[in-house]
């Protein structure tokens, strides 16, 4: 106890590589489509840095973006973190599955996430691409392909499909049923209110910028209570859930940031002290926007526990969250 008090964290069970904040698509409800995305990439270099250092601890590894599939070195990095028996997900739009479908299965990579938002001209409406769904469809068809003709049971597949008024559960259930997957996972939309942003601004050492594309009206993705309640009716054998997982009755204080209900999951967050996230070109956070270090001059451990991220661990812990901790899946864990 007299650790978590002081802020300190042994290590993270949850490396993730924000590999690249590029992506080829222009989806509705991206935080990255309202602000100045950063042309930067993780070099190899720094990133392999951090699984050496780490080798003994062997947390799970997350490569995401952006568009983790844009980044120049990722066959390398895929390779690199997979010759050493780790764990490995990557979060993806699927348009560029095929082109490594094979590399992501003979590598073993150990699970695939991938969105549909509805069928194919809802889900390319919402992306802002046209021949999204399809080139999403033949992605994981070859994946598919693949385990089957080098005899692998890996990647697993994740569907996460975002709750809308237009959505259609049976239709994302079918599609992963039609396609092996193991999990369908239906998002909330998440979002901030202004006076967040600027409540979050004003905190000594904080810069914005992941957090100033979280604000945006939630409304057009509001959903019924008769729309979950019907997810939760759907008879399948494909295991079904909800990030974050509010009840049908409690959706409206969701939605309107309801204080109170809010403030019942004050405290709870354990992600600072589970999970880190390295971004472009070698920043470290434990937190959307929290910087606690740089990798450019200094060991992962050293920057892992500094007084910045201590500081902020300390924070959470006395059930002070951040303005902006509404806007994340992880607060309502």
């Amino acid at each position: 106890m007299t650790t978590v008090v002081r802020g300190y964290a042994p290590f993270p069970q949850v490396v993730s590589f924000y590999l690249t904040e590029r992506c080829n698509l222009n989806c509705k409800m991206c935080f990255l489509k309202n602000i100045d995305s950063s042309p930067e990439f993780i070099p190899l270099t720094a990133a392999k840095r951090v699984v050496r250092e780490l080798m003994p601890i062997r947390p799970r590894y997350s490569m995401s973006g952006g568009e983790p599939f844009l980044y120049p070195d990722i066959e390398k990095l895929i390779n690199y973190i997979k010759a050493r028996g780790l764990s490995l997900s990557i979060v993806t739009n699927g348009t560029r599955l095929s082109c490594f479908a094979r590399l992501i299965v003979y590598s073993g990579v150990d699970r695939i996430k991938v969105s549909i938002d509805g069928p194919p001209e809802i889900h390319d409406e919402i992306r802002g691409v046209s021949g999204t769904f399809h080139s999403l469809e033949k992605g994981i068809e070859e994946i598919n392909k693949e385990k089957r003709k080098q005899g692998k049971r890996k990647p697993r597949l994740f569907l996460y499909s975002l709750l809308h008024p237009s959505s259609d559960p049976n239709f994302a259930i079918t599609f992963a049923e039609r396609h092996d997957f193991d999990v369908v996972n239906f998002l909330h939309i998440l979002s901030i209110r202004p006076e967040d942003l600027s409540e979050f601004s004003d905190i000594p050492g904080i810069n914005p910028h992941y957090w100033k594309g979280a604000v945006f009206s939630n409304r057009d993705f509001r959903v019924s209570s008769d729309l979950i309640i019907r997810i939760k009716s759907i008879d399948t054998n494909i295991d079904t859930m909800f990030t974050p997982d509010i009840s049908a009755s409690e959706l409206n204080m969701y939605y309107e940031k309801d204080k109170e209900y809010l403030d019942r999951f004050k405290g709870n967050c354990t992600s600072p002290w589970t999970s880190v996230y390295i971004k472009p070109p070698s920043k470290v956070e434990i937190c959307p926007d929290v910087i606690v270090g740089d990798l450019e001059n200094k060991r992962f451990l050293s920057v892992w526990n500094s007084p910045i991220a201590r500081d902020h661990r300390k924070r959470i812990f006395s059930g002070n969250p951040l303005p902006v901790c509404k806007g994340c899946c992880s607060y309502y864990m």
